[in-house]
């Protein structure tokens, strides 16, 4: 190995003293030579967690020496020749990075090495802007990977949602503009009611009950309705159960062309009736068997007729149609008590060409 020379200079350059071999020259209790062999930067051997460096000098307290690491140590916990190696101050394990030059100085209390202090911080990569450099505990020129969004602006939607982008962003607004509706009471109505969608309900929405004491035995057999004892009832009265009673009109006709002009006029009812009232015109063709004159004769006929259940009339009335001819109705031979059979005919003369034109009216 060459000889290192070493000579001493004041300040203004003027040398003192001639060249002199370093490794004679003493310093603390080692010597220039082997200070300045300490002081080129090696490559740090072993592990990554276990370095090995050459150190020609005595470890005293304070003792620098600078090494290049040759393969990263992710912060694990690390030695240099065996001794711990810490961030200035602490106990916690530097972070080295292969290829980069490090500086440590050695503890003689702590019997430990501590890494020159130079950058701090902890923000790693994700906390810094994207392209923005900067430098923590672990390294230096690293480069900040977080998005800068800008300013973020939404108009939200109804139950809708935003997600807000990982990242920087300058600020902005999330809308949401929605209709309000205050409260209200809605009264039953034969139309339809909407509350439209698209709203906030601010205030609670009542939908009023249905009143009335109407039952099925107040409603007319079949008719639907509703009241506070239900919804789209049917009704099951009847008139007789409603106190009332059942009544039917109408006109019936017959005719009859041979004998004594018996003719048979029916009354087909719905129901069964009690009392049926006719009214109406018979025309009639009379031969007067005294006189053998053949007369034409309108009758005005009216009659009330009384039924029980026993099927047999309870009265009847006779019409005078002249001083000696007469025409009677009755109710005969009743084959079902809501079809009665009415029937006139003539006594003391012929009756023939007979037609008959009622109006009826039947309760039960």
């Amino acid at each position: 190995m060459a000889t290192k020379n070493i000579e001493i200079q004041d300040s203004t350059g003027n040398i003192y003293y001639p060249h002199t071999d370093a490794s004679i020259v003493k310093f603390g209790n080692s010597n220039v030579d082997s200070t300045l062999s300490d002081m080129v930067y090696q490559t740090a051997g072993g592990s990554a967690t276990a370095i090995t460096i050459t150190i020609k000098g005595t470890l005293v307290n304070g003792y620098p020496i600078t090494f290049i690491a040759s393969t990263n140590n992710g912060g694990a916990a690390t030695t240099i020749n065996g001794k711990k190696l810490y961030k200035p101050g602490t106990t916690t394990s530097p972070n080295l990075i292969a290829g980069k030059a490090y500086t440590v100085w050695y503890n003689s209390i702590s019997d430990c090495f501590f890494i020159k202090a130079s950058a701090e911080g902890d923000a790693d990569v994700s906390s810094v802007l994207a392209t923005k450099k900067f430098s923590n505990d672990n390294d230096t020129g690293l480069t900040g990977t977080m998005p800068n969004n800008g300013v973020l602006n939404y108009n939200l939607p109804i139950n809708g949602s935003f997600t807000i982008p990982l990242g920087y962003t300058t600020g902005g607004t999330i809308t949401q503009s929605i209709t309000t509706k205050s409260a209200q009471t809605y009264q039953p109505s034969t139309t339809a009611q909407t509350i439209t969608n698209g709203q906030y309900l601010s205030g609670i929405q009542t939908i009023a009950p249905v009143t009335g004491n109407a039952t099925i035995n107040d409603v007319v057999s079949g008719k639907g309705f509703s009241s506070a004892n239900g919804i789209n009832l049917v009704g099951q009265a009847t008139i007789q159960s409603l106190g009332g009673v059942k009544y039917v009109t109408g006109t019936c006709t017959g005719t009859t062309a041979s004998g004594d002009g018996l003719c048979t006029t029916t009354l087909s009812l719905s129901f069964t009736p009690k009392i049926v009232r006719v009214s109406g015109t018979v025309s009639l063709t009379v031969h007067n068997s005294g006189t053998g004159a053949v007369t034409a004769i309108p009758v005005q006929v009216y009659a009330i007729y009384l039924i029980d259940l026993s099927k047999a009339l309870i009265g009847d009335i006779n019409i005078n149609t002249t001083a000696n001819n007469k025409l009677s109705y009755s109710v005969n031979s009743v084959t079902s008590l809501n079809n009665i059979p009415i029937q006139h005919a003539g006594s003391n003369g012929d009756f023939t060409n007979n037609s008959v034109s009622l109006t009826y009216e039947a309760w039960a």
